[in-house]
């Protein structure tokens, strides 16, 4: 879901990934959902899966720093996602891409559908 044509897919993703975890915190929030149970989240994004599997513990450990020893970019956003992530019962799982699985199918079109109506409102401004 790229916002506009700055977006890279991988901050299309992790925007896609912070909608969700705002959306779910606010289910939480107003006692509309149980947070006892964990939630699964299910992305086809590498980028995001393995982010949040194994280069943030290790980035945090080398206090945020990559290998090379230059900070990760788009730090602050990882960090907002985090602290999402730690407070709420959340399980991450990685799922093909294209294969035909029924929910990511709907959250393909759904993001087409929202990069469109966002192509429409940024062309009348």
């Amino acid at each position: 879901m790229k916002r506009n044509s700055n977006d890279s897919a991988q901050q299309a993703e992790m925007t896609t990934l912070t909608l969700a975890l705002e959306e779910l915190h606010c289910l939480i929030y107003g006692k509309t959902f149980n947070n006892n149970e964990p939630t699964l989240i299910a992305s086809d994004s590498d980028y995001v899966f393995k982010t949040v599997k194994i280069y943030f513990k290790v980035w945090e450990n080398r206090g945020f720093k990559k290998a090379n020893n230059e900070t990760p970019a788009i730090l602050k956003k990882w960090k907002g996602i985090f602290k999402r992530l730690k407070q709420m019962n959340i399980k991450l799982i990685k799922v093909r891409a294209h294969a035909e699985i029924i929910i990511n199918c709907k959250a393909d079109t759904a993001a087409r559908k929202y990069a469109s109506a966002m192509r429409v409102l940024r062309s009348q401004v």
